[in-house]
């Protein structure tokens, strides 16, 4: 199974769970999981384009995509509780993440270094941001906040120089240092 999705020797295959991989034009694959149980899993692993979380998808384990450098779409059907640090940290090809539920908070660097990082729309629920959670995300330009929003850490969005406005749909959450490294000139906060 791991040669054929081109995924690392040595793992368990009861660890990931999968569904039939789609294979792209450009013979990199595409494919839904549904639970990745170890840091790592896909470290640095050009084969990863797109993935797809289904609703029912629950574990979301520190460093599963880190540095994935051909990864550009993510899209989760379901509700997260936590998204825990680092998760696509490096990815800097990821231009698109899709929530279609709800997510509780956004951890420490989650998206870290994700420098094409374009589109992103804070999902409904979310109660905090972590520091770093978009450091180095450089193609940012404009990010709305949910009502739910009550804090966002120091650093969340160190060195966005592209991130030129900010808006809150509900109060103004407490805020860490979050202007360090951001564009220069604002349309508005």
């Amino acid at each position: 199974l791991h040669a054929a999705l081109g995924l690392p020797d040595g793992l368990d295959d009861g660890v990931l769970d999968l569904s039939l991989p789609i294979r792209s034009e450009d013979g990199t694959l595409a494919f839904t999981i549904t639970q990745v149980g170890t840091y790592y899993y896909f470290k640095g692993d050009v084969n990863v384009t797109e993935i797809v979380y289904p609703e029912q998808a629950n574990v979301f384990m520190t460093y599963v995509f880190y540095d994935c450098p051909c990864l550009k779409k993510v899209t989760f059907k379901g509700n997260i509780t936590s998204f825990p640090g680092s998760f696509l940290t490096g990815c800097y090809k990821l231009d698109e993440v899709v929530f279609e539920g709800t997510v509780g908070s956004f951890s420490s660097g989650v998206f870290t270094g994700c420098s094409k990082l374009s589109k992103f729309v804070l999902p409904q629920g979310v109660t905090s941001l972590g520091d770093r959670s978009f450091s180095g995300c450089s193609s940012l330009a404009e990010l709305t906040f949910p009502d739910t929003l009550t804090s966002i850490a120091v650093d969340a969005f160190k060195n966005c120089s592209g991130l030129k406005k900010l808006t809150f749909t509900g109060d103004v959450p407490t805020i860490g240092n979050i202007l360090t490294g951001m564009a220069a000139s604002w349309t508005s906060l």
